[in-house]
């Protein structure tokens, strides 16, 4: 998989091509970091994940705001899988935040599946904390949705 990131970033760092699907001209470098991270992340490298994400989010600025609320939550499920509760918290907090201003229901729905897995440390003050922001401040998706 490695070697396939980086041939992903060595293609898109030479510009266009001719042979280019129409929907690449649509991708910048943030979005190509974040869906990096997304792989590193898939693959359990979350450190790499969390590196490509950070790197995303410099590059979106606010400009992109679901793109930042998607890859904050993103960030929170790197740091999940590391088992830093409190850092991951942090950031599924800015997650919340940032949601409250989209209409995007894939924002919420990935927030709340975040939130069920924090569940194996619901006795966390840090997660009974956030499972309750997470309650007050958006609504529970009404159909289970894979993520």
């Amino acid at each position: 998989m490695s070697a396939m990131l980086a041939q992903a970033d060595q293609q898109f760092a030479q510009g266009p091509h001719e042979r280019d699907p129409a929907w690449v001209a649509h991708l910048s470098e943030a979005e190509l970091a974040g869906e990096g991270g997304l792989c590193w992340r898939g693959a359990g490298a979350f450190q790499r994940g969390i590196a490509s994400q950070q790197h995303a989010m410099a590059g979106f600025g606010s400009r992109y705001p679901r793109s930042v609320q998607l890859t904050q939550t993103s960030l929170a499920e790197g740091h999940l899988g590391m088992g830093e509760i409190e850092a991951a918290i942090s950031h599924a907090r800015a997650a919340v935040d940032a949601a409250k201003d989209l209409t995007s229901a894939r924002a919420t729905t990935h927030l709340h599946a975040f939130a069920t897995r924090l569940q194996p440390y619901r006795d966390n003050r840090h997660v009974q904390d956030f499972t309750d922001y997470l309650r007050a401040r958006t609504r529970q998706p009404t159909t289970p949705t894979a993520v």
